[in-house]
């Protein structure tokens, strides 16, 4: 989990939580949430639900 470091809100961005594995955006999300960051649980959010979209693509072919 070498991405997952502690920082700043600000150093959140779609792109870094993008490069994280599923599990470790899961986690942000969960620790974003506990800590008031909406906007990091925002963008959380939009990358897990852009994974499910490519799974499912992915099972349907």
């Amino acid at each position: 989990m070498g991405n997952a470091r502690p920082g700043t809100a600000a150093d959140w961005t779609r792109d870094r939580i993008d490069s994280l594995t599923t599990p470790e955006v899961k986690q942000l999300r969960l620790n974003a949430e506990r800590l008031h960051e909406p906007e990091i649980t925002t963008l959380c959010d939009q990358v897990l639900t852009e994974r499910r979209k490519k799974t499912r693509t992915k099972a349907r072919t």
